[in-house]
């Protein structure tokens, strides 16, 4: 079990304005655009679940809980793959930071 002191609360995370998304008819994907840029990108499996989650809830709390029960992950394990994969998706702007206090 995750301390709370090793998530990050203080962040929640929103879908840029820059990005028009879908979820698949199968919901097998989710397929992502980054308007500004035209790169397109195919999410699946686990990153498909923390976009999915990142829109719903904008925790990484409420992603490491959804990831590791559904792929029987240990929560440390899924808390640094999410904070990788957030990471990517900053860089990539499709997602944005900000804090509690903010939204």
């Amino acid at each position: 079990m995750l301390n709370k002191t090793d998530v990050p609360n203080n962040f929640v995370y929103r879908i840029s304005y820059n990005v028009a998304w879908q979820i698949a008819p199968s919901r097998e994907y989710v397929y992502v655009q980054n308007i500004r840029t035209g790169e397109f990108f195919k999410l699946c499996d686990s990153a498909m679940e923390i976009w999915c989650e990142l829109y719903e809830s904008g925790t990484i709390e409420n992603c490491v809980s959804r990831v590791s029960k559904l792929y029987h992950v240990d929560e440390e394990e899924a808390l640094r793959d999410i904070k990788d994969f957030i990471s990517e998706l900053i860089n990539a702007g499709m997602l944005e930071k900000e804090t509690q206090e903010e939204t």
